[in-house]
């Protein structure tokens, strides 16, 4: 071969070599991209698991209720959904006593799961129940049955805690019961019929259809008249969801929810915040807007808030100023001499100048520390 070719071959070497490692470069790149979007797709995946098990574990043992709209939503409805009792605990979490029973109230939660409601309510947070509930110490438990209060008490009394607990769930048991109407109409029939005319009357009477106390002492005075009670069910079922999707509804939760006809959702009005519609950037956006906002409206009132203050600093500078030392016609000396103009300087020369001293105070001139020369 020629010397020419093969300078040419060598010449070519290196860049078949960095096209290769162009190749490579690039390759790698490629890969990395693949590892990222497994990468996201697993974390996108691990995030739905977590999902799906916060909502499989439903409620938390203690409620935390944070405004005094969902206190009242709590209490209406099991009032008149599941007759259960609710404790409440007004609780802050600089209060010593409210830390050490807390472990105790949630083991009690825990006890009487699903006979019990205990529900939980931050003073600093929450102000609005507090201050309707007039909380003046902490902790404070109330105890509300049938939406009405029952009880309450200030301090970490663990036994009276107890004691309520278990009258609450010692009242639902008996008192979780649910007579309908054509369980009424069929016994009525069979030991009675002129009072089917006078149904809507007993059930009237009785509380109501939802069931509860009312239908328990129907169901006691029906069995002591007659000898024989009508057929009931449990007002209440805390399994009635899992029932449900297997095709039984026993309870009159379910049946109202089975009754209630299906409303057609209205779609979203543009102008209109609907959070599950919106992308990540649009809520972005609308956060900086806002911030945007806040900020303007806050340098506005500073802005104004600060036209009175310069006035006032510029009065007051000019009632702060201080004479300049000039000696003494006769040669006396002065009574007192304060070197340094500093913080220790100027407080000394105050409680001098409140004694009658009239100090000199020897600093450089205005400009200085404090710029109290």
């Amino acid at each position: 071969p020629s010397p020419r070719r093969s300078a040419r071959q060598r010449r070519g070497r290196p860049r078949r070599l960095q096209h290769s490692h162009r190749a490579g470069k690039s390759g790698g790149m490629a890969a990395s991209r693949s590892s990222m979007r497994r990468g996201a797709s697993m974390l996108v995946a691990l995030v739905a698991l977590l999902c799906l098990r916060a909502v499989a574990a439903g409620r938390p043992l203690v409620r935390n209720v944070r405004t005094n709209a969902e206190f009242m939503r709590l209490l209406n409805y099991h009032r008149d959904v599941t007759g259960m009792g609710v404790i409440v605990d007004f609780y802050s979490d600089g209060c010593g006593p409210c830390r050490q029973i807390a472990p105790h109230y949630k083991e009690l939660a825990k006890r009487f799961k699903d006979q019990v409601v205990f529900a939980k309510v931050d003073v600093n947070g929450n102000r609005e129940t507090s201050g309707l509930q007039r909380i003046r110490s902490m902790p404070t438990f109330q105890f509300y049955m049938n939406g009405k209060k029952r009880h309450q008490f200030s301090g970490g009394d663990l036994q009276s805690l107890n004691h309520w607990a278990n009258q609450f769930a010692r009242e639902f048991k008996e008192n979780n019961v649910r007579v309908s109407r054509e369980s009424l109409e069929a016994f009525y029939g069979k030991f009675a019929p002129d009072k089917l005319d006078n149904l809507d009357k007993v059930i009237e009477k009785a509380g109501g259809e939802s069931g509860g106390k009312g239908h328990r002492s129907l169901i006691k005075a029906l069995k002591k008249k007659y000898g024989e009670a009508p057929e009931s069910e449990p007002r209440y079922d805390p399994n009635a969801k899992a029932e449900a999707k297997g095709g039984k509804a026993g309870t009159h939760e379910q049946e109202q929810q089975q009754q209630q006809p299906k409303r057609p959702q209205a779609k979203a009005e543009p102008s209109k915040p609907n959070l599950h519609l919106a992308s990540l950037e649009e809520l972005q956006s609308e956060l900086e807007k806002r911030k945007a906002e806040i900020e303007a409206q806050l340098e506005e009132q500073e802005d104004q808030n600060g036209a009175g203050d310069d006035d006032e600093d510029e009065d007051g500078d000019a009632e702060r100023n201080f004479e300049v030392w000039q000696a003494h016609d006769s040669g006396a000396a002065e009574q007192l001499a304060i070197i340094g103009g500093g913080p220790a300087g100027l407080s000394a020369a105050v409680y001098a100048a409140r004694a009658g001293l009239r100090p000199v105070v020897i600093a450089p001139p205005p400009g200085g520390q404090l710029q109290g020369k």
